[in-house]
């Protein structure tokens, strides 16, 4: 009899573990099917990243409290003997909150509008409106734009990487943040060759 409870209760302990790792697992930022195109003196993204939250981050938001996520973009030119030149870089952070009374979830700084402000019914909604990639143009640096052929992109390539800043986070909440593998939601940067 002891043997069984002993059995149940390391079994027990192996599933509950398995499912916290499994959970921060999952809650990840994700970039899918990332692209690029040089034209018009800008470069014209297109992709999704996928941002999904830990239980903890979500929590959070549920409770007022807002996430900023910010969205950086590389563009390099490919060199063969030595490593790749950045030659331009764009940085934007987007921000959701919830709006408990109007139970809405308020999307800020979409794109380039950095006061833009979308809301939406549900949460998966505003993630995927934030992550949405297609369609977003960066202007290109004015002294870079005049150097690029449109018609010649196979010697460019770009970098993107989402992260959840921890800095924005109220000062309380900021050592569990830290500390916390819930809270480092981040892609990692994600790099892709311009196609033609």
């Amino acid at each position: 009899m002891k043997i069984n409870k002993l059995f149940l209760a390391v079994l027990f302990s192996v599933v509950v573990f398995n499912l916290n790792i499994l959970d921060t697992v999952l809650a990840d930022f994700t970039v899918i099917k990332p692209g690029a195109v040089l034209v018009n003196k800008s470069m014209e993204l297109s992709g999704q990243l996928r941002l999904d939250l830990s239980a903890k981050v979500e929590e959070a938001l549920d409770k007022g409290i807002p996430l900023a996520i910010e969205v950086e973009y590389r563009l390099f030119r490919i060199r063969k003997f030595i490593w790749d030149a950045q030659i331009a870089d764009w940085s934007f952070t987007h921000s959701i909150q919830y709006h408990a009374l109007s139970r809405q979830y308020l999307v800020r700084g979409h794109g380039l509008d950095a006061s833009s402000v979308e809301s939406f019914t549900t949460l998966q909604e505003a993630l995927i409106f934030m992550g949405t990639l297609d369609g977003l143009v960066l202007p290109l640096p004015e002294q870079l734009a005049e150097t690029i052929d449109p018609k010649n992109n196979h010697g460019y390539r770009a970098q993107v990487r989402a992260r959840l800043v921890i800095e924005s986070l109220p000062a309380p909440l900021r050592p569990v943040a830290y500390t916390s593998s819930d809270w480092r939601l981040n892609t990692g940067w994600v790099s892709w060759k311009i196609a033609d």
